[in-house]
């Protein structure tokens, strides 16, 4: 039971030890809701002991081992790659409903990055919509997460 991944931390001081944060943890989706809340309530309690700070945490469920996941977060990686290596994607969640495919994820985007959002979003779009089935619609919900 462990934490496969961190990220969106953001830290909040408000001076003479009143610091507060919030942070979002990656874990196996096949974990029960009170085995994830007793990881992370651990995690809030270690590091309010460690570093005086109140953190709030944000349980992001991830599939493990999920083929079609694992598919089009390997496609993602190779689109993202050819495009800006810096650009980095994190919360893909993959739905499937009889003929749909509802395909969520946020994109972590230097704040370098010169490029239009909208062409990176029709791009990947494009791209992960070619490879469905033939037959298979596939929506996107894309958020941008400034880095």
């Amino acid at each position: 039971m462990t934490v496969l991944g961190v990220h969106d931390l953001m830290i909040h001081d408000y001076g003479a030890g009143k610091r507060f944060g919030s942070v979002h943890c990656e874990m196996d989706s096949s974990m029960t809701v009170l085995d994830c809340h007793r990881v992370l309530d651990r995690i809030e309690t270690d590091l309010k002991a460690e570093t005086g700070i109140d953190m709030s945490i944000h349980l992001d469920p991830v599939k493990i081992g999920d083929e079609v996941t694992d598919d089009i977060s390997l496609d993602l990686k190779e689109i993202l790659s050819g495009t800006d290596p810096d650009i980095s994607f994190h919360d893909l969640h993959v739905e499937r409903t009889g003929n749909v495919t509802d395909i969520s994820f946020d994109l972590a985007v230097p704040y370098g990055f010169r490029g239009s959002e909208q062409e990176l979003i029709r791009m990947i779009e494009e791209k992960l919509s070619a490879k469905a089935p033939k037959g298979e619609k596939v929506s996107f919900r894309i958020n941008f997460d400034r880095e």
